[in-house]
């Protein structure tokens, strides 16, 4: 093997690790954060990109077309790791969003920031339904696409949702807010409703008191 072919492999070799440390372990971490558990499908990619690696490094001096050949290969399961992580956090987002209005499903989110906050989310959450509809419709027609183009249609849903997720967990004191005021405003309505059959009980009282009254002076 020439010293050129062997610096490109180990170039293809490097990129493939700085891809694990800097796109793959990332996006687990998240996967982690927000689902508790680690998804199965990228295990058995990552299991299958090193040992491609190793069959590249091994065969590196005596056989750089085996060499290549492993490293390519290491090279596409890189993507699908990268890709089933993408898929993986959109799900996982969409719950957490689903999440998040049955946890607010009681609080007026028109308060939360003078109406802003519910502005913002619609808005993301919007842009993060059609990104990710268009990556799965494309998926489904998988014949009539690249899988290039539907890496790139997940990668665009996975940063619409991860925008939606930050602009939920920013927003924790104007939801609040929107929380409190949702209780005094339904305790003053509970209070009024309260006043307001005491009222009605005390004129009802009045009312018989006088027809007795006069019943009794007759």
């Amino acid at each position: 093997m020439s010293s050129s072919d062997q610096s490109s492999l180990q170039k293809r070799i490097s990129t493939i690790y700085g891809n694990y440390l800097d796109v793959v372990q990332p996006l687990l971490i998240d996967i982690e954060v927000v689902t508790g558990r680690f998804p199965t499908q990228v295990l058995n990619e990552i299991r299958s990109i090193f040992a491609h690696l190793a069959r590249a490094n091994r065969c590196s001096e005596s056989d750089i077309t085996v060499a290549e050949n492993n490293c390519t290969k290491a090279e596409r399961h890189m993507k699908r790791a990268i890709f089933d992580c993408y898929k993986t956090l959109c799900f996982a987002y969409f719950e957490r969003v689903k999440l998040f209005y049955q946890e607010y499903a009681t609080v007026d989110l028109h308060l939360a920031d003078n109406g802003n906050f519910l502005n913002g989310l619609n808005e993301r959450e919007v842009s993060a339904k059609n990104a990710f509809l268009k990556a799965r419709k494309a998926e489904a027609n998988g014949l009539n696409i690249s899988e290039d183009e539907i890496y790139k249609f997940y990668e665009e849903a996975y940063s619409s949702y991860e925008d939606l997720s930050a602009y939920i967990d920013s927003s924790t004191e104007a939801l609040n807010f929107a929380m409190s005021t949702t209780d005094k405003t339904k305790r003053s309505a509970r209070w009024g409703l309260i006043f307001g059959a005491l009222s009605a009980l005390l004129a009802i009282a009045s009312i018989v008191e006088g027809i007795v009254i006069a019943s009794i002076s007759g």
